[in-house]
C-alpha cells in the first residue's frame, strides 16, 4: 500500500505537492502537523528538509512567515523522485 502520493496543487496549478496518507500510523492516531512528517522520516529538521527539497529537487518554498512553509515542486517527476524515498 502506498502511503505517499503526489498531486497537483489546487492553489498553484502547474506545481506539485507530496501528500502523506492519514492512515500511516494504524495503531496510534496521528497528532500534530503532517507537513513535517517527511522531515522526520529523513531525520532532518523542517528547515533543512525545505532546503533539501529546494536544492536537490528544485522546489519553490511558499509561505514565508508562516509556521510551516510548503515546498512546491516544478514538475510531477521531481515530486515523484522525492516521494519514492518514502515508499
Amino acid at each position: 500500500m502506498k502511503y505517499v502520493y503526489v498531486d497537483e496543487s489546487p492553489y498553484n496549478p502547474g506545481k506539485y505537492l507530496i501528500f502523506f496518507e492519514s492512515g500511516m500510523k494504524p495503531f496510534t492516531p496521528c497528532t500534530g502537523c503532517r507537513e513535517i512528517l517527511g522531515a522526520r522520516l529523513l531525520g532532518l529538521s523542517y528547515a533543512n528538509f525545505l532546503r533539501y527539497c529546494r536544492d536537490v529537487y528544485g522546489a519553490e518554498i511558499h509561505g514565508k512567515n508562516y509556521i510551516y512553509p510548503t515546498p512546491y515542486f516544478p514538475s510531477r517527476a521531481a515530486a515523484e523522485k522525492l516521494a519514492k524515498i518514502f515508499y
